[in-house]
């Protein structure tokens, strides 16, 4: 392939994704999540920066999360690529790492300490781990609205 070849094909590629579908669906994700375990947190207990009813019982909140980021993540991953004619996959990875941008950024302006005490009190593997659900479940939505169809031989 010549140089102007491979130059069109990347353009071509970048050009098919629909960025501002992602990115909206990425912070109305966010915005789920937060609309969902916010009242988890404050109902069963979130622990010390994320919340104010601190119980000391955080199993309820711990198990939500990861859960919620997971499962609503497939759902806007789903309804992005179910609305878009190719790169599905593309488009659901992309609503997730939008979702994870957004999630940080806000995490990062957060006067109670940011995103080390974010860190802190979900600990580290929980906490990363909770963005790669993130990910993978917006990932994994962009991926099953096409497995049913025929694909071309």
């Amino acid at each position: 392939m010549t140089a102007g070849v491979e130059q069109v094909a990347y353009r071509s590629a970048w050009s098919s994704i629909r960025w501002t579908r992602a990115i909206v669906a990425g912070i109305l994700l966010e915005l789920a999540l937060v609309a969902v375990l916010v009242p988890i947190g404050a109902i069963f207990g979130a622990p010390p920066g994320l919340g104010r009813n601190q119980t000391g019982k955080y199993g309820v909140f711990f198990t939500a999360v990861p859960l919620a980021c997971f499962v609503l993540g497939y759902c806007a991953g789903w309804i992005v690529a179910r609305q878009v004619p190719t790169r599905f996959v593309a488009h659901g990875f992309l609503v997730g790492v939008a979702a994870t941008t957004f999630y940080l950024l806000m995490t990062s302006l957060n006067p109670q300490g940011g995103l080390p005490a974010a860190i802190a009190g979900y600990g580290t593997i929980h906490f990363w781990g909770t963005q790669i659900a993130r990910v993978a479940g917006s990932t994994l939505g962009g991926v099953q609205p096409r497995q049913g169809q025929s694909r071309p031989a």
